[in-house]
């Protein structure tokens, strides 16, 4: 005997209401396992280009502007042993232009020196950009930008600072930016001018947490379709 109209009703609901109780313990389980708090911090360096490759020409040139916008999270820990240098692997978004030569990445580290001498550098494993003049970009930027003070007295730790530093505070003609393709000696050279804070560089990915949401709703969906078939059963011909 088929059930009745009821009976499919009152069943439906008991797994939706299942069903949702779930989704619930699993999103609250989520929600109180530990995190570390993102805080995402973008400088903006621009310059001059002061000299280039002639295989670059006239895609880049000398005087074209030079604009390396990296966003980066501030609470990275500092992986390097060493005292008075910092490495951080925090940049999770990354942008180069340079005249309308243009290059990105979502990942980079940032080097912070403090000892007898300063630096402060921006490093690119996953630079990706068009090839130019027959010269393919290379994807080890090492550095993309870099700051250099041997009286040491720029910086004052090894640790990811969250404030621009200022090139005026390092030594002239050691404040620099290089964008570098396959044959080492193809580089397009720039001075900086300044480096300040601007907004996040876009980077085209869903975030971790929007991945998660979607997950939970594609199966609160097909479960809740699995689940009417069942408490309804097959269709009648």
């Amino acid at each position: 005997m088929a059930p009745s109209r009821w009976e499919v009703t009152s069943k439906r609901k008991t797994a939706v209401r299942s069903l949702l109780t779930g989704v619930v313990a699993v999103v609250a389980l989520g929600s109180a396992a530990p995190s570390r708090v993102v805080q995402l911090v973008t400088f903006v360096a621009e310059g001059t280009v002061d000299s280039v490759h002639p295989a670059l020409s006239p895609t880049i040139q000398v005087g074209d502007p030079f604009r390396l916008g990296y966003t980066f999270d501030a609470t990275t820990a500092d992986t390097s042993p060493a005292t008075g240098i910092g490495a951080y692997d925090a940049i999770t978004s990354l942008g180069v232009q340079v005249g309308t030569y243009t290059a990105s990445s979502s990942s980079g580290g940032i080097s912070v020196q403090d000892s007898f001498a300063d630096a402060y550098g921006v490093w690119q494993t996953e630079l990706t950009g068009a090839a130019v003049g027959g010269q393919t970009l290379d994807a080890l930027q090492g550095p993309l930008l870099q700051l250099n003070d041997p009286t040491g007295t720029a910086i004052r730790s090894d640790a990811l600072p969250g404030i621009a530093p200022n090139p005026a505070d390092f030594v002239s003609g050691g404040t620099f930016m290089v964008l570098a393709f396959s044959d080492a000696s193809v580089i397009a050279h720039a001075s900086v001018d300044t480096i300040t804070t601007g907004p996040p560089v876009p980077v085209p990915l869903l975030p971790a947490w929007g991945f998660g949401v979607f997950v939970i709703l594609i199966a609160v969906v097909g479960a809740f379709v699995l689940g009417k078939r069942r408490i309804e059963g097959p269709a009648r011909s």
